[in-house]
């Protein structure tokens, strides 16, 4: 039951109420009719030998009497009467007579060393009690059929303020989170209600979502400043002093931009989708890896380790630069807090980007959190543990899916599914 569809639950309790009354009137018909048959009639029928006892009591001779739905006899017990060889059996009681239309009553009663008979001819009654059954069967299912019908046409009425509301939802762009609300022409009833409740909750998202968007563009903003003085007092260092390392400037250089990417890459996910399409570039894929491989590397080798890049032809992807670049960032990242492994191999093909720590498997506890903020596999490690949360929601932002596998020849591995 609770597998069907609102409406179907509805009709079908309309349908199971209205049979259910269908059958309990008919039950109810039926037994007042047995009810009839058994007191009412029979009462009658006696109060009926009764009155011919008392008329013919003083006739001492056989007595038959033929009405239209009544025989009468009389008769010395006895004496050898000319009655009908299925009633001379008959003691003093009630009884039933088969016949082909049905069942006659006979009522048998002994007074005075005579016998006194009434049979009550039930061929009439028995028709009208077939009719009565027929003509209750007949309502019962054209209860049902009307019931059918009537479900379809109040589940229809009953459900359209809701298919309605449920119209306007779909009219809404699938992205679109605006504060605008939802207008029905619905009565104070419960689904006005809905409405109402709705649009407040509507309303609350949008100002926490506005409040979302608002934080991190002012955060964005109010981090191009110092980061535009840290570049403009790197640019004077290489103009002014020679003594400089060109190294170190150079590295400085490369932090300043990856800093202006990442916040170009959070303030683009905190900005509606369909308002980001500008920010995708046909990117040369194979490029923006090898780039962070080798920023990286120093770190690996730091830590006796070496990270090996595996991409054998050009990869060219409808994709952010900086957005890409943070995925590869925080995956060898991952790869680097919680492998022990000398060896890290990174993998990028058409359609997949696969990282693999050659470590050991993740907890299945984690397993199961791991792509939630402040998730840490090791509690002591320096990172915040939202790594693998900012790596989902930028492959969710992108249309792409990520995974995690484990394999005892490779160790754990992160991969990256690119959407076509």
């Amino acid at each position: 039951m609770f597998n069907f569809t609102l409406s179907q639950r509805i009709r079908y309790a309309l349908v199971i109420v209205s049979t259910l009354s269908a059958l309990l009137f008919s039950a109810i018909a039926h037994f007042l009719i047995e009810d009839f048959e058994d007191n009412i009639l029979k009462v009658h029928l006696k109060n009926d030998l009764n009155h011919f006892i008392q008329h013919y009591k003083d006739e001492h001779q056989t007595i038959q009497l033929h009405l239209e739905d009544v025989y009468f006899v009389k008769y010395p017990i006895h004496d050898n009467a000319k009655i009908d060889d299925e009633l001379k059996d008959f003691v003093e009681g009630e009884y039933e007579l088969i016949r082909p239309y049905g069942e006659d009553m006979v009522f048998v009663k002994d007074l005075n060393h005579e016998r006194y008979i009434l049979v009550s001819k039930q061929e009439h009654f028995e028709h009208l009690e077939s009719i009565s059954t027929i003509t209750l069967f007949t309502a019962t299912f054209s209860i049902l059929f009307l019931s059918l019908l009537v479900s379809q046409l109040l589940v229809k009425r009953i459900l359209r303020p809701i298919r309605t509301l449920t119209g306007e939802l779909k009219r809404k762009h699938k992205n679109e989170l605006d504060h605008q609300p939802i207008t029905l022409s619905t009565q104070k009833d419960e689904v006005g209600f809905l409405v109402d409740s709705f649009n407040q909750y509507l309303e609350k998202i949008s100002q926490l979502l506005q409040r979302e968007q608002l934080f991190t563009s002012d955060i964005s903003h109010e981090l191009r400043t110092p980061l535009m003085v840290i570049k403009s007092s790197v640019e004077l260092l290489e103009a002014k002093e020679k003594d400089c390392d060109p190294v170190l400037l150079s590295k400085i250089n490369q932090s300043i931009q990856d800093i202006q990417e990442l916040i170009d890459t959070f303030l683009s996910m905190a900005r509606d989708k369909s308002k980001n399409q500008s920010n995708l570039t046909h990117a040369n894929a194979k490029d923006i890896v090898q780039q962070r491989i080798e920023f990286w590397q120093n770190q690996a080798q730091q830590q006796n380790r070496y990270i090996h890049f595996h991409c054998d032809t050009e990869i060219h992807l409808t994709v952010s630069a900086p957005q890409l670049s943070t995925i590869v960032n925080n995956l060898i990242k991952n790869a680097l807090h919680h492998s022990q492994n000398t060896q890290i191999d990174v993998y990028l093909s058409n359609d997949t980007l696969t990282v693999m720590d050659h470590g050991q498997e993740m907890p299945s506890k984690l397993q199961d959190v791991m792509y939630d903020a402040y998730q840490k596999a090791n509690p002591t490690s320096d990172g915040l543990g939202l790594g693998l949360s900012i790596i989902k929601r930028i492959c969710e932002h992108l249309n792409w899916s990520v995974q995690y596998q484990f394999a005892p020849e490779h160790g754990s591995a992160f991969i990256v599914k690119f959407s076509n």
